[in-house]
C-alpha cells in the first residue's frame, strides 16, 4: 500500500528556463561588445590627436628655430607615413612686428575613414624686425 505524501521538490531547470538564461547572456554580451568597440575607438583617436599635437608643436618649435624652412611640407615621422602638414604665415597680424604661424597637421586614412586633422597657432615677433633691429644697435655701438 502506497501512502500518497507530499510531493517532492524537482530538481534542475526545464529547457524554457535554461533557453531564457542563455538570451540573456547572449543579450548582455553583444551590449558589452558595443561598448567596447566603441571605448577602443576612442581610444585610438584620442593618441591619434595626441600625436598630432605633438607633431604641430614640433614642427611649429623647428620652424622657429630656423631648423624647417617655413614653406610646410610632409611628415615623414610616422611609422605608416600618413601623416602631412602645411605651414602658412602671415605678417602684421595683429600687430606690425609680429608674424601669425599656423601649422596644420592632418593624417590621411587609406581606408577612406576619416581625416584627422589639428591646426595650432601662434604669434610671435617677426624674427626679421627683431634682427634688424639688433643688427643697427651693434653699428652704433660699434660707431661710438
Amino acid at each position: 500500500m502506497t501512502t500518497a505524501g507530499p510531493p517532492t521538490p524537482r530538481r534542475g531547470l526545464t529547457l524554457y528556463e535554461v533557453m531564457l538564461a542563455l538570451g540573456i547572456a547572449l543579450g548582455s554580451m553583444a551590449v558589452l561588445s558595443q561598448h567596447l568597440a566603441v571605448g577602443t575607438r576612442a581610444a585610438v583617436t584620442s593618441n591619434l590627436r595626441s600625436e598630432a599635437a605633438r607633431l604641430a608643436e614640433s614642427k611649429l618649435n623647428e620652424v622657429l628655430a630656423g631648423v624647417e624652412t617655413a614653406a610646410g611640407g610632409t611628415l615623414d615621422t610616422s611609422v605608416d607615413g600618413n601623416w602631412s602638414w602645411t605651414l602658412t604665415s602671415r605678417t602684421g597680424t595683429p600687430h606690425v612686428d609680429t608674424i601669425a604661424l599656423e601649422v596644420v597637421v592632418e593624417r590621411t586614412e587609406q581606408n577612406g575613414g576619416d581625416p584627422l586633422r589639428f591646426t595650432l597657432r601662434r604669434i610671435v615677433r617677426d624674427p626679421a624686425l627683431f634682427d634688424a633691429t639688433l643688427a643697427s644697435d651693434a653699428v652704433v655701438v660699434e660707431g661710438e
